[in-house]
């Protein structure tokens, strides 16, 4: 039991607050706080704290709530644990008002006891001095333990008001206990810089040393000011000196020279320091030595008086020693009576109970508030166990003097509840100093635990030894203690001293088992299992041990105790069954049917495994089942029916069984009955039928699979007899035969289905299978539907043989490969035509020059074409108006070449024509038609146009290639020719469709060039500059060529894809603009028209001065003329241009530059534009 656990049993009872504390150590051992570990009721009452607050807790956060001095407490409770003592001290708890005498020491068991007195309402007049005086010794009294201070500080108030002379009171070390101040040099200039602080330190203190008693001294301060000094002197120690000054004398001069050096030295302002220096006050030495006079009287007066508070002192010192140590014997008695476990009580000389300490409270049943002051014997009644004779006559015994006496074992306590409790102990006088009998004490205690205890052990004992088993105990090291007569008899011995003190392993057989059981029984305590016993004649035998390691309350290991049991027949018992049922489990578990042998309830009597292994459960789990849980054919009730229907003549059916993952199982079950022990079993045989039933199933299946799958195949399918007769045939079949039902051609021949000439072609190759005996495989037929469609087939026809080998029929398979030919001729056609024009491609011309390349051929003409603006369709329409760019060229080709001509695209925009034995004049001529139906074709409103170049092979050994390159050069020098003219032409174009697209006239078009001039000039653009603004004005929207006509004619709002579509057309027309010269130059400003001044804009999202300058200019321009004029947005509402300009200074900072907006209203303000 631990310690603090003792206390709990007896600090309920003690009517002081007690609390108990553990220490709380830090890392390295020291102590750093204490935690509670128990408090008594008083305790909460007294400081209004309760145990749950409390308790775990350490006291340095609960005490400090109550004002507790914690940290000087814990400091001096580790001086008492070092010096073995205790500490007493008094407190004035604020928070609850109240005073407490605390006394704290620790116990044996290094628990600190607190005992807390309330002492609010007693008379501290008792101690006659405070407890920091009673505690010093004289010698290390100090000056501040004797005077009044209050009373000395008025007395030199009026001393000073009244002669102006400053007194000062100081201990030994300097410090100023009463004073009048200093002068005002001091304060202002002495006492602030270190080094003349330090000369006023160094006068207090060094200077004053060592002056006798009723004497005084003057001296000048190191500071070069008087000061006088006479000491307070108590039993020949100085404890301090009163000291006068400071001043000059009015008869000497003053060194002003000196005060000077030293304001320089100490960095003091000279001014001022001598001005202070002038303020300090002159006395004539009679007035110094009247003085002098009265702070003699003042000190002798002192050290009188404190030498009679000591004299006081010493005198009570013995008197409160006395009084402590009294107290604090009281204090220990009582803790020791209420922390011992036994009973305690005490009487007076005349037998009168005068305590009870707890435990005897709890013994006795009396309270010790009730007990006190009734006789003995009403509270501790003992008679004797066996006689019921009183004893109480021997307390009166010792009362009168027979000495001490103890109890008998046979004593008895009748308690206050009339239950009587066995007790041991004594009884004792009590005596005074001088021998004199003043009471008795009785010690006792209950031993009602030990009797129970005792009778408990003899009656285990007893158990032990009449034990059929045999037990043994041994200590630690394997010895043996005891064994009982058990296991003498077992090991076949015939005396307890033949084993006593023998190791336990001597009497195991095998070592590796004593190694076992040992360590197993260390390690967890204990061990149950079977090994071998050695017997004393040496025979081995089988035994069970059970062992077990005995620990005592602390659990700590004590001693080892083993039971055994010798089970040598029952394990050979058991061997025999065991292998007798080996046996007929070999003849079970040989079956390869699963064998279940079930009881009445349908529950598993016995099975084998490979009926658990049929289910897919372990013979464990087999063993929990029945019958209902694993037959999927039948309910419960109708299983336990046929139970009982089952009988001696057996039974023969299909069921299904359920697996345990669900599966159904198909069985067939041959069963009968038969009774054992008393019980009737039911014998069960399962033949697994689950694969026959399957492949049964499969059969079936492939049947109806096998015509699924010829009905649902796409080639025709049909089987015919040996005079070719239809015995099957399959949809794809019949549809090649334009029927729909089987039943209209099974049993016809071909003859009475197809055309005439069709049948005999298909009969011919019927009779070659039937007569040959040999498959014809792969042909391709023709075959006429007779919807008149023509189809091709693949073709294979396969004889059928009898188990004889004789040929029955065939089996026709037709695969249709009508779309496969049309595929190939695609692929053909592919591999030498452009899939986008239909003309021949690059590789058929290639192959076609080195064909016709011959003598025959010559002259032999090449004309190279080359598509112009390509690439700008592309961009501004899209690659589909590109390809239709293509298509429409290669259709002007082919109609104006001669047939014999082969035209083929080269790749890309480029085009050859292949002309054999054409002279140079009809390939001119051909030519001049190619450029006049280009004039009369066009592509999204653009005429189509062309580079066209030639060149004629007309002599054998010319290489063709050369011609080829020739032609090529040509049409590139055409295109540089035609060029500058064809641009022009295309701009006009370009700009004729975009104000027909924008509904926008000349004159208009002139009024925005006129006002970009205007605004131009305003900013003062060069000439460049305002070309490609007039340039930007007119070609701005040209992307919109691209835009579907049905949205840039939109009245209405836009969805937001017609809203996408539209805000692309400043991508598009910067494409456009960057692949034609003459618009190259403004490109980017047309990508960057729609971007705003706050960023808000698109496609980039630019902002401020990023965006171009001449697109900044054209926002402005084309939004003011947008708001002018009307158009088909506005409907007519047009602005007046006072209101346009209003909306653009409005939108000026957000959408358009501010500084431009400015110029731009300011010039439109000047003219009438």
């Amino acid at each position: 039991m631990r310690a603090e656990q003792k206390y709990l049993l007896s600090i309920e009872q003690y009517p002081e607050g007690i609390a108990l504390f553990r220490e709380e150590l830090s890392t390295d051992g020291k102590l750093e706080d204490f935690v509670f570990i128990e408090v008594n009721q008083p305790w909460e009452r007294l400081t209004g704290l309760s145990q749950k607050q409390v308790i775990g807790k350490k006291a340095s956060d609960i005490l400090a709530e109550i004002d507790f001095p914690v940290e000087n407490w814990i400091s001096l409770c580790e001086k008492i644990w070092l010096n073995k003592t205790h500490l007493r001290f008094e407190h004035f708890f604020q928070p609850i008002d109240r005073w407490f005498e605390i006394t704290s020491f620790y116990d044996q068991t290094n628990i600190l006891v607190c005992i807390f007195r309330e002492i609010t309402d007693l008379d501290k007049d008792h101690d006659l001095m405070s407890p920091s005086i009673i505690e010093k010794d004289v010698k290390n009294l100090k000056l501040t333990d004797l005077i009044d201070k209050p009373a000395l500080q008025s007395l030199i108030n009026d001393f000073y008001n009244l002669t102006k002379i400053r007194i000062s009171l100081l201990d030994v070390e300097g410090k100023v206990l009463v004073s009048t101040g200093d002068e005002e040099i001091c304060r202002r200039f002495h006492h602030r810089h270190p080094g003349t602080k330090m000369h006023c330190q160094e006068s207090n203190t060094q200077l004053t040393k060592d002056i006798p008693e009723g004497t005084f001294k003057a001296y000048k301060c190191k500071n070069n000011i008087w000061d006088i000094a006479t000491p307070i002197v108590i039993e020949g120690k100085t404890l301090g000196n009163l000291f006068l000054g400071q001043f000059f004398y009015d008869d000497e001069p003053i060194d002003y020279e000196f005060f000077r050096a030293q304001a320089r030295q100490y960095g003091f302002d000279e001014h001022k320091y001598i001005a202070c220096l002038n303020q300090v006050p002159r006395y004539n030495r009679d007035i110094v030595q009247s003085a002098l006079t009265f702070v003699s009287n003042l000190a002798k007066m002192i050290s009188v008086m404190g030498f009679s508070s000591i004299k006081l002192t010493r005198s009570l010192e013995e008197r409160n020693r006395y009084l402590r140590e009294m107290r604090e014997s009281r204090e220990r008695l009582t803790a020791t009576l209420h922390s011992i476990g036994d009973g305690v009580i005490s009487t007076d000389k005349n037998g009168f109970i005068t305590n009870l300490n707890p435990m005897a409270e709890i013994i006795t049943g009396w309270k010790a508030t009730e007990a006190k002051g009734r006789m003995i014997d009403e509270i501790f009644s003992i008679r004797d166990e066996k006689s019921d004779f009183s004893y109480n006559y021997q307390i009166v015994g010792v009362l009168n003097g027979k000495g001490i006496h103890n109890f008998t074992n046979s004593i008895i306590l009748i308690d206050r509840n009339g239950i009587a409790k066995p007790i041991d102990g004594s009884i004792a006088p009590i005596q005074d100093q001088f021998g004199k009998r003043i009471g008795a004490v009785i010690t006792f205690r209950d031993q009602s635990m030990n009797r129970a205890i005792t009778r408990d052990l003899r009656i285990m004992k007893s158990a032990i030894e009449s034990s059929i088993n045999a037990i043994a105990m041994a200590n630690l090291n394997g010895l043996i203690t005891y064994v009982n007569s058990a296991a003498l008899r077992l090991w076949g011995y015939e005396k307890k001293e033949e084993v006593m003190g023998k190791p336990v392993r001597y009497f195991w057989g095998k070592e590796f088992e004593k190694l076992q059981v040992m360590n197993k029984v260390r390690e967890k305590g204990e061990f149950f299992g079977e090994l071998s016993g050695r017997k004393k004649d040496g025979t081995f035998f089988d035994v069970q041990i059970s062992a077990t390691l005995v620990t005592n309350e602390e659990d700590q290991p004590v001693c080892f105790m083993d039971s055994f049991v010798d089970i040598t027949e029952q394990k050979w018992t058991e061997k025999t069954l065991a292998e007798e049922a080996i046996r007929r489990r070999i003849l079970i578990e040989q079956s390869r049917d699963g064998i279940v042998v079930m009881d009445q309830e349908g529950g598993v009597f016995e099975a084998n495994q490979r009926f658990a292994d049929m289910l897919g459960y372990t013979m464990d789990e087999i063993y929990r089942l029945h019958v209902w849980e694993w037959d999927a054919q039948f309910t419960r009730e109708q299983l336990l029916s046929q139970t009982q229907l089952v009988s001696e003549a057996g039974d023969h059916f299909e069921t299904k069984h359920r697996h345990k993952n669900g599966s159904i199982i198909n069985v067939e079950i041959s069963s009968n009955a038969a009774v054992f022990d008393g019980k009737k079993l039911i014998f069960c045989v399962c033949h697994d039928i689950t694969n026959r039933k399957k492949m049964e199933e499969e059969l079936r299946r492939e049947r109806t699979l096998l015509r699924t799958l010829i009905d649902n195949l796409p080639d025709a399918v049909y089987v015919k007899d040996r005079e070719t007769r239809k015995l099957l045939a399959n949809p794809a079949d019949l549809e090649n035969m334009g029927l729909k039902r089987e039943e209209d051609v099974l049993g016809k021949t071909d003859f009475e289905v197809f055309p005439q000439e069709v049948a005999q072609l298909f009969y011919k190759d019927d009779m070659y299978v039937l007569n040959k005996g040999k498959p014809i495989i792969n042909r391709e037929e023709r075959l006429v539907r007779p919807s008149g469609e023509e189809h091709f087939l693949l073709s294979s026809k396969i004889p059928l043989f009898d188990e004889k080998g004789e040929v029955i029929g065939l089996i026709g398979i037709g695969h249709d490969i009508t779309e496969q030919r049309k595929a190939n001729e695609r692929v053909n056609y592919l591999s030498f035509h452009d899939s986008l024009t239909g003309l021949y491609n690059r590789v058929y011309l290639e192959e076609e020059i080195k064909r016709l390349d011959t003598d025959r051929q010559v002259p032999i003409g090449i004309i190279m074409v080359d598509i112009n603006r390509l690439k700008l369709i592309n961009d501004a329409y899209g690659h589909p108006m590109g390809d239709q760019l293509l298509k429409t060229s290669s259709g002007v080709l082919k109609n104006v070449c001669r047939k014999e001509d082969i035209i083929a695209r080269w790749g890309g925009d480029e085009f050859v024509i292949f002309l054999p034995k054409t002279s140079v004049k009809e390939i001119d001529s051909i030519k001049k038609r190619i450029i006049e139906q280009c004039k009369k074709t066009q592509v999204c409103s653009i005429p189509l146009s062309m580079s066209i170049g030639f060149s004629v092979k007309t002599q054998v050994d010319q290489d063709i290639m050369k011609t080829f390159k020739e032609a090529e050069d040509n049409m590139y020098q055409n295109k540089l020719i035609e060029s500058r003219s064809s641009r022009n032409t295309f701009l006009l174009t370009l700009k004729s469709a975009l104000q027909k697209k924008n509904d926008i006239s000349n004159e208009h078009i002139d009024y925005l060039q006129n006002l970009a001039q205007i605004f131009g000039e305003a900013v003062n653009l060069t000439g460049t500059d305002l070309d490609r603004l007039i340039l930007l004005v007119t070609f701005h929207d040209i992307g919109n060529i691209a835009s579907p006509d049905e949205i840039v004619n939109k009245t209405g709002p836009l969805t937001k894809e017609e809203q996408s579509i539209i805000q692309r057309h400043s991508e598009i027309g910067y494409r456009i603009a960057r692949t034609i010269d003459e618009l190259s130059g403004i490109a980017y400003a047309i990508l960057s028209q729609h971007e705003n001044w706050d960023g808000s804009g698109y496609p980039q999202g630019l902002k401020g001065e990023e965006i171009p300058l001449l697109s900044r200019m054209n926002a402005i321009i084309t939004t003011y003329d947008e708001m002018t004029r009307k158009n088909r947005f506005n409907q007519g509402r047009i602005c007046s241009k006072a209101k346009a300009l209003k909306e653009l200074e409005r939108c000026a900072g957000k959408k358009f530059d501010p500084e431009l907006v400015n110029l731009f209203i300011d010039r439109m303000k000047i003219l009438s534009v």
